[in-house]
């Protein structure tokens, strides 16, 4: 407490004095704190004539989770399609015996098995998972047919799912099930996701954001949530870097050799108080 009480006597004594270098030192002191407002406006004014010359991390993140968002809803449709058709054809297969053989016809994939009832024809290609030998995975595939053989509707399953191509309606209603309820699953934490994804609003950045910047840039923290986008910026973030340097190397100099004489012509020295020796 007496250390740090001694030091800001000391500034304080230093600051209060007459002198040129008293006087010097206090005018690089006023000048190191006002260069952070006087380079903020330089980067506003910029900023201002064309936004793109800064890229700011709130932006980014809000880009990132928007663009989420966007794509959770899109594959959550998908999904919500391939519930839709395979309660369609599990509904149908209830209705079937359990021991109908079903028929097979040979695809890309390998044989598809296929399911004919109320007019439509069911076809269900098996996926194939990855062995772990690089082979790509195929994913399982399903068509819905009218009776001229038109194809109505096709999707693809997940893949990896549907490992054996079924032989009769119940193996093929049971798959069913499962697909059913892996789809639902995958639906609901997609739906999680979405709700728990923050509702970010890009802020409107004004002129106190630029004297953060600045403040940051010339006591070299840099966060890096604001990040100079140009090569007129980037020689200017330099410049500011550099001057603070200066700046403050001549002020620690002047702080240390007590900022010249005093007026009786003795140097103010800071010494450290010692406690009574044993």
């Amino acid at each position: 407490m007496s250390e740090s009480r001694s030091f800001a006597e000391y500034l304080r004594f230093l600051l209060s004095r007459r002198g040129r270098r008293a006087t010097f030192l206090r005018y690089t002191i006023y000048l190191y704190l006002g260069s952070v407002f006087l380079f903020a406006g330089f980067y506003f004014l910029l900023f201002r004539h064309n936004p793109g010359t800064f890229a700011f991390a709130a932006d980014i993140l809000s880009a990132q989770a928007t663009t989420l968002k966007l794509q959770t809803r899109r594959d959550s449709v998908t999904t919500e399609v391939q519930i839709r058709l395979l309660r369609t054809l599990a509904d149908t297969l209830v209705h079937a015996p359990a021991n109908l053989a079903l028929l097979t016809r040979p695809s890309p994939a390998g044989p598809e098995a296929v399911f004919r009832a109320g007019g439509h024809e069911y076809t269900v290609a098996r996926s194939v998972r990855d062995s772990g030998t690089g082979a790509v995975v195929t994913p399982g595939e399903m068509e819905i047919l009218a009776e001229n053989g038109a194809i109505e509707t096709r999707i693809e399953l997940p893949g990896g799912r549907l490992d054996l191509t079924p032989v009769t309606a119940g193996e093929l209603h049971g798959q069913a099930e499962k697909l059913i309820g892996f789809l639902q699953e995958q639906l609901s934490l997609s739906h999680d996701l979405v709700m728990r994804l923050p509702t970010v609003v890009r802020p409107n950045w004004g002129y106190m954001d630029f004297v953060y910047f600045s403040a940051i840039t010339q006591l070299t923290v840099g966060y890096g949530d604001i990040l100079p986008n140009t090569t007129l910026v980037r020689m200017l973030v330099i410049v500011q870097s550099l001057v603070a340097v200066v700046m403050l190397v001549v002020v620690i100099n002047l702080v240390l050799t007590g900022g010249g004489q005093s007026v009786s012509g003795e140097t103010p020295v800071l010494r450290r108080k010692e406690g009574p020796r044993t």
